[in-house]
């Protein structure tokens, strides 16, 4: 599941008898914890860990790790890495989040959003728990968010959460989300297999133009500004909070099961933010073309491709079901290894 090896900049002879001991100990068996390489070596668990942190590397093999096997450090590792697959300008896990009474708190996963030379920082909290989470934890992220430059608070669970925790969170606005193995049962109400040949008649879709107005009084009026549809263009709240989503990803939202021809669709309770201001995202005018029929062969498995999933679930309690992200566990702890270790 994973493997331990030396530091690039570690030589064996850098290293006397009772370090070469727990560090052969610790490459044979990484499995071990510290206490237990201790227990085999003779050696106390907090010499074992700084023989760790001193010369040792740690690496997880993705294409072992199933959910049959994920440990609290592995749901971390996960999570961490599904966020940096997507558009966002950094991620960290173990980040000490300074409080405004001048301690930190260490949070699991931080997530800085980079939009319009601003950052906007997301703190996630992983509970691989075998019970739901109370409400001392949302309320816990909440009294973090409210006392540090967090913009946005969310816990990732992978049994859900008690009623109480809901309520509190929705009050509190603190989003909450289900991670967990993708089951026949889950997906039954999705299509999650399918394959056959078809004929398919595609459509062209194109923003014709975007209304926006400015949120401030003090704004240049008349001022005319241009916006591309690109996922570069995160969306937010009228809290300037990041609503994970972008504009295009709105526009595909809104123009989805029409038909061709030519559309205004307004939008309520959005802004975004273009050239250092933020602005109502009003409305989207864009066309629908037909084009030629095309011929496709195609074969799909969800539960091949994917381990795990994820849906939004205070989303699911309003309003009765909701859509699951799907996630591949080497995918993501691969994008991990890359982008965040």
């Amino acid at each position: 599941m994973k493997e331990k090896f030396l530091k690039d900049d570690v030589d064996w002879n850098d290293l006397n008898e009772g370090q070469t001991e727990i560090a052969e100990a610790a490459i044979e068996h990484p499995e071990l914890t510290h206490r237990e390489i201790g227990d085999m070596t003779d050696w106390s668990p907090s010499y074992v860990s700084t023989v760790h942190q001193d010369y040792l590397e740690e690496e997880y093999i993705p294409d072992k790790i199933t959910p049959d096997n994920l440990t609290d450090d592995i749901y971390e590792i996960i999570v961490a890495g599904m966020e940096a697959m997507e558009e966002v300008d950094r991620v960290e896990r173990h980040h000490d989040l300074d409080l405004n009474r001048g301690d930190a708190k260490e949070v699991d996963v931080a997530v800085w959003i980079s939009q319009g030379g601003h950052d906007f920082l997301v703190i996630i909290e992983c509970k691989f728990h075998s019970e739901p989470v109370e409400q001392d934890i949302p309320a816990a992220m909440a009294y973090y968010q409210e006392n540090s430059a967090a913009n946005q608070a969310i816990i990732i669970s992978s049994s859900g959460f008690q009623s109480g925790a809901k309520s509190l969170a929705k009050e509190a606005e603190v989003d909450l989300y289900k991670l967990d193995e993708l089951t026949q049962d889950v997906g039954k109400n999705q299509v999650m297999r399918f394959e056959g040949d078809l004929t398919s008649t595609f459509t062209e879709k194109e923003v014709i133009d975007m209304d926006v107005e400015p949120i401030e009084k003090d704004e240049e009026e008349g001022e005319e500004i241009t916006i591309n549809v690109t996922s570069r263009n995160e969306l937010f709240d009228e809290n300037k909070k990041p609503i994970r989503k972008n504009v295009h990803e709105k526009f595909l939202e809104i123009s989805a099961n029409k038909s061709p021809g030519t559309y205004t669709e307004e939008i309520d309770g959005v802004l975004i933010h273009e050239k250092g201001h933020f602005f109502h995202l009003n409305s989207i005018t864009f066309k629908i073309e037909r084009l030629d029929p095309v011929n496709i062969g195609f074969e799909f498995d969800a539960y091949e491709e994917y381990d795990l999933y994820m849906k939004d679930v205070l989303k699911e309690e309003e309003e009765g079901e909701t859509d699951l992200d799907l996630i591949s566990i080497e995918d993501a702890i691969r994008t991990f290894e890359e982008d965040v270790r």
